[in-house]
């Protein structure tokens, strides 16, 4: 029940509150129970953003770094350090030392390819980001949230996710973007 409390305090925006509940109960531990871990992590990035709206940056810095515990007592431990996302070398792409994501790690996360084209343009390499987005999108044609962040990069307003589709990384990729902070 605290768990169910803690992801509808959330959902209507209540960050504080939700990282207090969290922050009382105990989920109890089983294989692959990561929602409680998520729910931490929204709830401190998402204090995070509010505070960088108010330009407290190191405010923002202490929860961005308490995003990344893993609270045992959340029903999962950290994992592996193999687990929490592989990467392989790759050949120097456009110019830039790149990373490749083993898109079969259960920690791909496909909203943050917007992160990953705003620095592009944050380089003013604004094609390359596109160039690259498109290519993402033509590796994985069936994610959504690859057609979203390449229309949210090109302020494109037709291309709608609903609220189901969306997950923590969303709702805090979209504070951020309403807030400028990108």
């Amino acid at each position: 029940m605290g768990g169910l409390h803690a992801q509808t305090l959330l959902l209507n925006r209540k960050y504080k509150e939700a990282d207090a509940v969290l922050a009382k109960i105990n989920i109890l531990p089983n294989e692959g129970a990561t929602g409680g871990h998520k729910m931490y992590r929204e709830a401190k990035l998402m204090q995070a953003a509010q505070l960088m709206q108010k330009k407290n940056y190191k405010g923002a810095l202490k929860f961005i770094n308490e995003s990344g515990l893993w609270p045992e007592s959340l029903g999962v431990g950290q994992p592996y350090k193999d687990d929490i996302i592989q990467f392989t070398p790759r050949n120097n792409w456009m110019g830039y030392e790149s990373n490749e994501v083993d898109i079969t790690s259960r920690n791909f996360i496909p909203a943050n390819t917007l992160i990953s084209a705003w620095a592009f343009e944050k380089l003013n390499k604004r094609d390359d980001a596109v160039e690259w987005l498109e290519g993402q999108i033509k590796e994985f044609p069936n994610s959504r949230l690859l057609l979203w962040s390449k229309a949210v990069f090109e302020n494109d307003n037709s291309f709608v996710i609903s609220e189901e589709e969306k997950d923590e990384n969303v709702r805090i990729i979209e504070l951020l973007s309403l807030t400028g902070n990108k």
